[in-house]
């Protein structure tokens, strides 16, 4: 990342400057700290530009700079954002950065909004510069501020009431500018096993850490989806080039990632039915008796893991007797496996008032009535 401090110096600043100068210094260290290829730059400001220095990573010479800042003139904000553009206009990064100005004053002073024609922050935003602002103390600014920050993308206002706050105002713009440069979408490609055509384009993303720049590592995994209804799992690949867009979706990166691990497809694998025996007894007087899917099952399963659905041919029987029912188990593939379970159906205790046991349960069989004849004298 490119950071540009534009610090306040005018006469209003003389009891607070020292403080600022401190919080400047230590999110210098932090910059520092990263090993990476950030840099730094830095505008004193008051009613012109008093000095200003050119991006750098010899942090050492910036931090000495920045005990030079005095505290003296006027207030015009619009130099302030002039002289912080200029620095990161001339910078001669080639690759991709997050550029930042970190904007601080304690006063009021000649500022252009964001919509008029011309103006800096307008421009910044243009140009794709993030503007974080800083109000130091209670002065009416804090509406020119906030315009300049919500003008750039991933800008943003922060107010510190007293020099007090300071340091945790920086800390916090600190990580917000590094949660910024963190990669987004990361796009990239899969050379699937068996011809598999991927559907369509995949996307991840990093989360969280302290971003990833120039020489920095991350393992991180992702789930590709593919048109076998699998996912596929893939894990670090690496040994190929892999692009992502930075946090404003632009300057596409390439990166290079290590430990490549290819994981083909899985194959469906088909469940498996188990049925067990059913005894079921029909009472007296009901017209029909019933079973159900669980019922039949005894520990029907997917070898995946897969949910299953379970479905049975028959289920419910009015006549006493053995019959065969087809349990059918699918998994969320459309994989089908079957199984047959015995069902038997049984009368209850009931008996005919002849003693003898009726033909279906609770009714008695039909007989054929014999007549007499009657003998007929002549």
């Amino acid at each position: 990342m490119d950071v540009v401090f534009a610090v306040d110096s005018s006469g209003s600043m003389s009891g607070k400057i020292a403080k600022a100068k401190e919080a400047v210094k230590t999110f210098i260290d932090k910059i520092d700290a990263l090993s990476d290829s950030s840099e730094a730059g830095l505008v004193s400001w008051h009613h012109g530009i008093e000095f200003s220095e050119s991006l750098t990573n010899n942090f050492s010479y910036l931090k000495g700079k920045v005990i030079g800042i005095g505290a003296s003139g006027g207030t015009d904000l619009n130099q302030g954002l002039r002289g912080a553009i200029s620095v990161l206009d001339a910078n001669s990064r080639t690759g991709s950065s997050s550029q930042v100005i970190i904007f601080l004053t304690d006063g009021v002073g000649k500022y252009d909004l964001c919509k008029t024609p011309g103006s800096e922050s307008g421009e910044a935003a243009d140009k794709g510069y993030d503007i974080y602002s800083i109000r130091l103390g209670a002065a009416p600014v804090k509406t020119a501020l906030e315009d300049m920050a919500t003008c750039t993308s991933n800008g943003k206002y922060f107010d510190s009431p007293s020099q007090k706050n300071l340091d945790t105002v920086f800390n916090d713009i600190f990580k917000t500018v590094i949660e910024s440069t963190i990669p987004h979408n990361i796009g990239f490609e899969i050379e699937y096993a068996n011809g598999i055509t991927p559907t369509g384009e995949t996307q991840s993303s990093i989360d969280g850490g302290t971003g990833l720049s120039d020489g920095q590592e991350r393992d991180f995994s992702f789930t590709a989806s593919s048109k076998s209804a699998n996912d596929v799992p893939v894990l670090n690949l690496a040994n190929s080039k892999m692009t992502y867009t930075d946090a404003k979706n632009a300057n596409l990166v390439e990166i290079l990632l290590k430990d490549q691990v290819h994981v083909p497809p899985r194959c469906n694998q088909a469940p498996v039915a188990i049925c067990q025996p059913v005894a079921l007894r029909l009472l007296p007087g009901a017209a029909e008796v019933c079973t159900n899917p669980d019922d039949v099952n005894d520990g029907s399963y997917d070898p995946d893991g897969d949910p299953i659905s379970l479905k049975i041919d028959k289920a419910c029987f009015s006549d006493p007797g053995e019959y065969n029912v087809t349990l059918t188990v699918t998994d969320d593939h459309q994989a089908q496996a079957v199984d047959v379970a015995p069902v038997t159906v049984e009368c209850g205790s009931s008996k005919s008032k002849s003693g003898k046991k009726s033909g279906k349960c609770g009714k008695k069989s039909k007989s054929k009535s014999k007549s007499k004849g009657k003998k007929l004298r002549h």
